[in-house]
């Protein structure tokens, strides 16, 4: 039995348990009551052939990576596909609540949108505009969630690995709110979570522990997405000033993302790269600057200590640099900052002064034992 079919198999022993700890509990409450355990729990369609999925794929313009074949071949998805099954969030107990559709239901959304797609890359084409072509990659939405979240499952044509991504798209947005190496790491992430991090409290409703739960995603994740992304760090990193905003924005957004779910220091690297890189003196100082200012707000999101390589950008020739270190130091609620932005106070540049008061300020609202080192 392979990783992945045995993954599925505990999450679905342990949510058959999860059931039957519910019904018990109901059935107390209600004496007369006549529930069918088993035909109230999840219904699946049966697994399908090689051939069938074959038959099912053929007009796609790539072939099924092995594991999105075995997940099929376990169970067709469920009959309701919108059916609450999977668990998933950032790093957890963050929980959004996911379905899982028939590969029928998944090919005809993905035939729809790559039309979609090979229209706009068209119209782009006449301008001379090349599409990115990492966000243009081929996904299968496998995992429909609720209030505007959906999982889905990006493939790499050229060698059939595959990323899983849950994206919450409320109110417009496209907030990555759960990432996963493989379906397979996705998987053996949520088995090994429902095992040993989740547990009932007092009052018997289930909860996590989300140390536990952080170190198992790191586990099954944390190095293959983390290479990826290092990966393409290396090949766009050079020409990241000259890029569209918005294409440096989605890049800088990918590399935060990863980090919040890591917390791999090499990510924090990069994003103090970013902050510290000297003005070019050419017509993108304007975008190197936005692109700096992101880079602060994905670096507080890490979760680890970026305290130390802000105090030293605080030192940096540039003074964009130093204001936004400035800045952010001001939100990053450390008293490690206090001294060094109380000498920012003397920096030669009015802006970067006035960004050191101010996060003085915030801090003082946090730490107003501070007070008595501030004299302005």
């Amino acid at each position: 039995m392979s990783l992945l079919t045995e993954a599925l198999k505990r999450i679905l022993h342990w949510k058959y348990q999860q059931y039957c700890f519910y019904i018990s509990n109901l059935k107390k409450k209600q004496s007369n009551s006549s529930l069918d355990i088993e035909e109230s729990f999840f219904k699946f369609n049966p697994g399908l052939s090689i051939q069938e999925i074959r038959n099912i794929t053929k007009d796609l313009p790539f072939q099924l990576p092995p594991e999105i074949c075995e997940l099929y071949q376990w169970r067709n998805g469920l009959i309701n596909g919108l059916d609450c099954f999977f668990d998933v969030g950032r790093g957890w107990p963050s929980v959004t609540w996911c379905g899982f559709k028939s590969l029928q239901a998944v090919v005809n959304q993905a035939m729809t949108v790559l039309e979609r797609k090979s229209y706009m890359a068209e119209e782009l084409g006449k301008w001379g505009i090349i599409p990115d072509t990492w966000s243009w990659q081929s996904g299968l939405w496998i995992f429909p969630g609720d209030e505007c979240r959906d999982g889905s499952v990006v493939i790499n044509k050229n060698d059939l690995s595959s990323l899983v991504i849950f994206v919450d798209y409320k109110g417009g947005g496209n907030t990555v709110i759960a990432k996963y190496a493989s379906l397979t790491s996705m998987m053996l992430t949520m088995a090994d979570c429902y095992e040993q991090a989740f547990y009932r409290d007092d009052r018997g409703y289930l909860s996590c522990d989300e140390e536990k739960a952080r170190k198992i995603w790191q586990q099954y994740n944390s190095e293959r997405i983390v290479e990826r992304t290092l990966k393409r760090v290396e090949k766009i990193e050079s020409s990241l000033p000259e890029m569209n905003p918005n294409t440096g924005y989605e890049f800088l957004q990918e590399v935060g993302d990863v980090l919040k779910f890591s917390q791999d220091s090499r990510l924090i690297d990069l994003l103090i790269r970013v902050i510290t890189r000297p003005p070019l003196n050419t017509t993108y100082d304007e975008n190197l600057n936005y692109l700096r200012s992101m880079a602060l707000m994905f670096l507080d999101s890490g979760g680890i200590d970026a305290v130390e390589s802000l105090i030293l950008a605080l030192k940096h020739e540039s003074w964009q640099t130093q204001y936004w270190a400035a800045y952010v130091l001001g939100y990053l609620n450390n008293t490690r900052a206090v001294d060094p932005l109380i000498e920012t106070l003397q920096d030669s540049n009015s802006e970067v002064r006035e960004m050191a008061r101010e996060a003085l300020n915030r801090l003082l609202i946090a730490f107003p034992e501070i007070e008595d080192k501030l004299s302005f």
